[in-house]
């Protein structure tokens, strides 16, 4: 598979250590995107070099955090992530990974792919952790000011990905709300409810965030802005764990011991951030598979696994389906005019 790296929003060293073995192994090429000295020089650190698999396209361009984003892609064509997005819009390459923050990652996305047909806002779904297996949770801070609808169409987005790239049998489908009486949920709750009893999915109902972590859902539905503080809380206990497992496990000789037996778990654990966004943020409804990454070399090597599923799955071919299927039967029970 041919994927269009982008490079040019985060450090670039640890991101090629875990993707060059995926062009070493010959399963995929790399068309490299952000500032072609920079890549040189640290694929040379790497022992290894430009040749057939590993292809670098010169565009050190980063668009600022108070600059527009869609301006960005109209004006400008030095910017790295606008410019991977292009080459696979174009069919130079078959998917899409960028390590640009979301906005301009979705803004790129929108600008060169354009959404799926029947595709009201995208959604970026992430994997976070749960008792005896991860749940998937989408949106993420793709959408924001979103309503019922949205909501509906993130159901089915979340079902289906679960489904074909997850490979999860039947897969359950929650809503995120409050633990509070149903009179006391928000609108946006109280009115995507019912919509997503008509969608097709196992939707199980309301879910409470602090039940999640006990592995009861496979998939969980939020609008973008509570997606993106829930994640943001989630990164920041991690970190704060992190600290304070690295602060104790070695006062005291006993604590030693025991640090010295399981540091090694505990690391991989700390770096992962505790398996938050494990295999990074797929963006879902955009007519190019696209993942965003993170900044490590396990979180690289785990996007190229995501993105290469979701492009090998059927995913976008059965979303269109189901989105035109949903319409119409929920047209015909009367839940939508």
């Amino acid at each position: 598979m041919r994927i269009a790296l982008d490079l040019g929003g985060g450090p670039i060293h640890p991101i090629l250590a875990g993707a060059i073995p995926a062009a070493r192994t010959g399963e995929h090429e790399l068309r490299l995107f952000g500032p072609e000295e920079a890549i040189r020089a640290e694929l040379t650190s790497l022992g290894y070099s430009e040749n057939a698999q590993v292809v670098i396209s010169d565009a050190p361009g980063v668009v600022g955090a108070d600059e527009d984003a869609q301006a960005a892609c109209r004006d400008r064509n030095d910017v790295s992530v606008i410019n991977a997005a292009a080459c696979a819009a174009a069919g130079e390459a078959d998917a899409l990974i960028t390590v640009a923050s979301e906005r301009i990652a979705v803004a790129a996305a929108l600008w060169h792919f354009k959404r799926l047909p029947g595709v009201l806002k995208p959604a970026a779904a992430c994997l976070i952790p749960a008792a005896n297996r991860p749940t998937l949770f989408l949106d993420v801070g793709s959408a924001g000011n979103c309503k019922p609808w949205h909501l509906l169409q993130f159901g089915l987005m979340g079902s289906i990905y679960a489904k074909t790239v997850l490979e999860i049998h039947d897969p359950s489908v929650y809503l995120l709300s409050s633990s509070s009486p149903a009179s006391e949920q928000s609108e946006l709750v109280r009115e995507a409810l019912p919509l997503l009893k008509y969608a097709g999915v196992r939707f199980e109902g309301a879910i409470d965030a602090r039940v999640i972590s006990q592995g009861k859902a496979d998939v969980v539905v939020t609008d973008g802005d509570t997606g993106n503080i829930l994640i943001g809380a989630l990164r920041g206990l991690a970190d704060h764990y992190s600290i304070m497992l690295e602060s104790n496990v070695g006062k005291g000789p006993v604590r030693r011991l025991g640090a010295a037996l399981v540091r090694s778990a505990l690391t991989e654990a700390a770096v992962s951030g505790f398996g938050i966004a494990a295999g990074g943020i797929a963006l879902l409804g955009v007519a190019g598979s696209t993942v965003l990454c993170g900044g490590t070399p396990e979180e690289a090597a785990a996007a190229i696994e995501t993105v290469a599923k979701l492009e090998g799955s059927e995913f976008q071919k059965r979303l269109h389906k189901r989105l035109s299927d949903v319409k119409t039967g929920m047209e015909t029970k009367g839940a939508i005019e």
